[in-house]
């Protein structure tokens, strides 16, 4: 048994990295704090506000600077995948990670659970991708995982709509060197209102007007992965509420693929309802 001359080992040091504006408005530090003392861990989380032309060196400095592990939020999650030494199955196929670990040699692993969160979320309400049409908006890393999360649940058709449509056609490129049976489609205009099963929204909150979204179909289920810090509903919450659609929103997303970033780390379950109360 240690004896009181025993140093106590250092408190383990998590953090997001993004760009300043998207991580001074994270509810990460929140979520992840309450999920620590619930577990009773010494462990801290922190912010990491990162600019793009520092980005690659900062995240390469984590093991130097003590780091076991860090969420990366955009636009640097490509980054992530790039300066790590090894990569999930999932990051490898996207080229996008939004979660590193930090082994007990130095060395970093890459892994993706944007997707996969939104997976859970949707298999939650008992809803089927398979033979579905997906619309996307956005074509960053969350985009391009959440296509790849709807590729596995067996999606048909894809379409993706982006303000930069040369980006959309650059996921769209990747997307069909994956999966060359799925309908993958560029959508050139904005709203879309043609018939969806899932409308997921992968841009920020402030790049989307709800007075200019119109609901592909009743039965459309939207899925949202912006939130705002000031609890209130994003536009594409919004215009989903006001034409009674069905909703996931970005808190949801953010606690599900937090839990999946925690058993990374720690190798144990994430205590879910308390993290979700923590970001409510």
């Amino acid at each position: 048994m240690p004896d009181a001359t025993t140093p106590k080992p250092p408190a383990a040091v998590f953090g997001v990295a993004g760009r300043p504006d998207v991580v001074a408005n994270s509810l990460s530090p929140r979520m992840m704090a309450a999920a620590f003392a619930e577990l009773g861990l010494d462990a801290y989380y922190v912010p990491l506000a990162i600019r793009e032309r520092s980005a690659a060196k900062a995240l390469r400095a984590l093991p130097r600077l003590g780091f076991r592990g860090c969420n990366v939020t955009m636009p640097y999650k490509s980054i992530a995948a790039e300066v790590a030494h090894t990569r999930s199955p999932r990051v490898e196929l996207t080229g996008v990670a939004n979660t590193l670990l930090v082994a007990p040699d130095g060395t970093i692993h890459a892994e993706a659970t944007d997707g996969t969160g939104m997976a859970a979320a949707i298999a939650a309400r008992d809803i089927s991708l398979a033979g579905g049409h997906v619309v996307l908006l956005g074509a960053g890393g969350a985009a391009m995982d959440a296509a790849l999360a709807c590729i596995d649940a067996g999606a048909a058709r894809i379409d993706v709509w982006n303000r930069t449509e040369s980006r959309a056609s650059e996921l769209v490129d990747r997307l069909r060197n994956i999966a060359p049976a799925v309908d993958l489609q560029v959508h050139r205009r904005m709203p879309i209102g043609e018939p969806a099963h899932v409308l997921i929204g992968c841009v920020p909150a402030d790049s989307l007007d709800s007075r200019s979204l119109t609901m592909p179909d009743s039965g459309t289920l939207v899925v949202d992965f912006a939130y705002r810090q000031d609890r209130q509903p994003t536009p594409l919450m919004v215009a989903a509420r006001h034409q009674s659609v069905r909703g996931i929103d970005g808190r949801e997303l953010l606690v599900r693929q937090g839990a999946a970033a925690f058993t990374l780390w720690f190798g144990v379950e994430a205590p879910i309802e308390v993290m979700t109360r923590a970001v409510a």
